[in-house]
């Protein structure tokens, strides 16, 4: 199943005939500006696929866990896998490309292996670009499969990104699964085993946000990403990020966006 709204989007896409099930090849590459309301949701697909963020920050949700597409991050999603991706807010720009043959699907689960779904790299913008450059000029299958080669070999032996202070990216990425917990800058510097000034020094100096705002801006993504992809109640999604009180969640919800929750919900794009 593929439901997609691609109207709040501005794109060039190529199409590349060529197909063998033995030699990884691609039919479908190009490059996405993606507004706010841009979505695209699939289940059990007969392709797979490589996401490569340009500019701003998107949301995929693959197979049940959410990650965040973040400037110069690759995602890699396997054919049969289930999952939507979104922008956070508007402008995310990226390029994909949506690859076949057999030799894709063996490579790319060796990589999500070795490394995650979603990673970080220095530059790998040369890969994608020379798969669109082979689509452009109708190039024959042998350039058209050594291009993805090409991507494939830099996605998995390529330089990955520094992810900063190892211990802020650790707390982050725990902050991020655990959402729904009752989070504390206390707790945050326990894990950390830091002292709190000290962890809160740091951790701001390294984001740019005190642990506090980044608590908060993380729960009110999520609650918007639920907001407008589930149809849970609002009670429901007030406790998914970390509020008992169901009161106190439209409060904080409406003083950082200027609607209620469900004033939100009833603008939903993806409706």
């Amino acid at each position: 199943m593929d439901i997609r709204n691609e109207i709040t989007s501005k794109y060039v896409k190529y199409f590349y005939a060529g197909y063998d099930r033995l030699f990884p090849l691609f039919n479908w590459c190009g490059e996405f500006v993606c507004e706010k309301g841009f979505f695209i949701s699939r289940s059990g697909p007969d392709f797979s696929m490589a996401i490569h963020t340009l500019e701003g920050e998107g949301v995929l949700v693959l197979n049940g866990n959410r990650y965040s597409l973040t400037k110069n991050s690759i995602a890699l999603l396997c054919e049969n896998d289930e999952y939507s991706y979104f922008p956070v807010e508007g402008g995310w720009r990226f390029k994909f490309v949506h690859f076949k043959g057999d030799a894709v699907y063996g490579i790319l689960r060796e990589t999500i292996a070795l490394r995650s779904p979603v990673f970080a790299f220095l530059d790998i913008s040369g890969g994608f670009d020379s798969i669109i450059e082979c689509a452009k000029i109708k190039a024959d299958e042998k350039c058209a499969s050594g291009s993805v080669f090409k991507l494939l070999h830099a996605c998995y032996f390529g330089e990955q990104e520094n992810i900063g202070n190892p211990i802020i990216h650790k707390t982050k990425e725990f902050v991020k699964s655990n959402l729904s917990a009752d989070l504390s800058v206390l707790e945050l510097a326990r894990r950390a085993g830091l002292s709190r000034p000290y962890f809160t020094e740091l951790f701001t100096k390294e984001t740019g946000a005190s642990p506090m705002s980044y608590i908060k801006e993380e729960r009110l993504k999520y609650a918007k990403e639920l907001l407008f992809t589930t149809d849970l109640p609002i009670c429901e999604i007030a406790t998914n990020v970390g509020y008992e009180d169901t009161s106190s969640f439209i409060r904080f919800f409406k003083k950082h966006t200027g609607k209620t929750p469900l004033d939100l919900r009833k603008s939903n794009p993806f409706s």
